[in-house]
């Protein structure tokens, strides 16, 4: 057991597996809205978390080995295809224009 506040050790994630598990969650919890409400809160590309991962690192909150770096993120996945991919029909093209009538 460990103490309130400290971290147990032994639990390393690369940032792809990081990534990986960001998008499921994100798919998870909000479904075809999961862009959006990551652009709103002003998360628009990968490097965004890997920021965001490398800030609670600095405030000690994360932990992160001699091997890791911000630029782990910086290669994930676009986030139309991450979060927009998954929601659309089948043989249907990804970006189709609304039909004029």
């Amino acid at each position: 057991m460990h103490e309130e506040g400290q971290l147990e050790q032994g639990h390393h994630l690369t940032g792809q597996q990081l990534l990986e598990g960001i998008r499921i969650y994100a798919i998870e919890q909000y479904g075809p809205m999961a862009r959006s409400v990551l652009e709103n809160w002003g998360v628009k590309a990968c490097s965004d978390f890997g920021n965001i991962v490398f800030n609670l690192v600095a405030c000690r909150v994360l932990g992160k080995t001699e091997r890791d770096s911000p630029e782990d993120f910086n290669d994930g996945y676009g986030f139309e295809a991450a979060f927009d991919l998954p929601f659309q029909p089948e043989g249907k093209p990804t970006t189709r224009r609304p039909r004029m009538l």
